[in-house]
């Protein structure tokens, strides 16, 4: 499977434990998958590398902030893009609702992938109530445990 991952930052090599538990996941998925991970703000410099096996997209967003932050998540979404047109994603997957769940959607939605987004930590019976009532994309969207998953297809 090809697996795409949209996450705020990520590790910029094996030994940098960014955020571990993602350090892990994609060291253990890329055992038998191909993965690529497009990290939105750290590693603060734009480039392309290898974790684990893993393709990493860094997109260099560091501390971008309000409509400074529009050309980073438009470069995300063609990044995704490009990458797909390469290889089609089996799914893509954004951590956190907010920008990577942003481009994970956006993405998924013009490709036509299926596209996660997982909540995090958060309490789930307020962020459902909250969400549904505010966003039409999230009155389309189906809930799933702590996911958002979007029909693309």
């Amino acid at each position: 499977m090809k697996l795409g991952f949209v996450l705020p930052g990520f590790s910029a090599s094996e030994a940098d434990w960014c955020i571990p538990v993602f350090l892990n996941l994609v060291r253990a998925l890329a055992r038998d998958h191909e993965v690529h991970v497009f990290a939105l703000r750290y590693p603060y410099e734009r480039r392309t590398y290898t974790v684990y096996g893993a393709t990493v997209h860094a997109l260099g967003g560091a501390t971008a902030r309000g409509l400074r932050r529009v050309p980073l998540l438009v470069r995300a979404v063609r990044a995704v893009v490009a990458e797909a047109r390469r290889r089609r994603f089996d799914v893509l997957h954004g951590i956190w609702a907010d920008e990577p769940g942003l481009v994970a959607v956006a993405a998924g939605r013009m490709l036509r992938t299926p596209a996660v987004v997982t909540l995090g930590a958060v309490n789930s019976s307020r962020c459902r109530t909250s969400v549904t009532a505010t966003s039409s994309a999230a009155r389309r969207a189906r809930w799933s445990g702590s996911a958002w998953a979007t029909r693309t297809g």
